[in-house]
């Protein structure tokens, strides 16, 4: 996340203030892409999966 100039809070805020905007399947399950706003309103996609009951984030960037 320091490439993209994200900190841990703006992927929190996303994922919690923001709506899936895209799922796709893949040999390790669904991923979803998630739009939403960073701490200080910038917006933001996160890629996240649900493995082994936890919420997993792949990558995320602008």
């Amino acid at each position: 996340m320091p490439d993209h100039n994200l900190i841990r809070l703006d992927v929190e805020s996303a994922i919690l203030a923001g709506k899936i905007v895209g799922s796709r399947f893949d040999e390790y399950g669904t991923q979803y892409l998630v739009e939403g706003p960073t701490f200080d309103d910038r917006m933001i996609l996160v890629a996240v999966r649900f493995a082994a009951g936890e919420l997993v984030v792949i990558t995320a960037y602008e």
